[in-house]
């Protein structure tokens, strides 16, 4: 339950539609209470259960497991936030045209 508390806070504070997030926290309770989250045994179901979830919702969502002891990380993704800043929100230039129409 601490990992789909988590997951509700993090989803609140960083995306977008903030009216579906009714939706998808009922959806997380949901997951939380099921018989197949609670007998599922290695995080690879767990993040496929949660990401079921979450993608009938937005089909954005995605969900993996990264073990913070293990040696050999994979790199991270950049976060969406920081690629979408870096490339100055998708727009390549900026004028002003005939009738004052930007």
């Amino acid at each position: 339950m601490k990992l789909i508390k988590s997951i509700e806070k993090k989803i609140a504070s960083n995306y977008v539609l903030q009216e579906n997030l009714g939706a998808i926290h009922s959806s997380l309770d949901k997951v939380a209470e099921s018989e197949a989250f609670r007998q599922a045994t290695d995080t690879e179901s767990v993040a496929g259960i949660i990401k079921s979830a979450l993608t009938k919702h937005d089909k954005h969502f995605d969900v993996s497991w990264d073990d913070p002891e293990s040696p050999q990380q994979q790199p991270k993704h950049e976060d969406w936030f920081s690629k979408l800043s870096r490339k100055n929100s998708g727009f390549t230039r900026v004028e002003v045209l005939e009738g004052n129409i930007g």
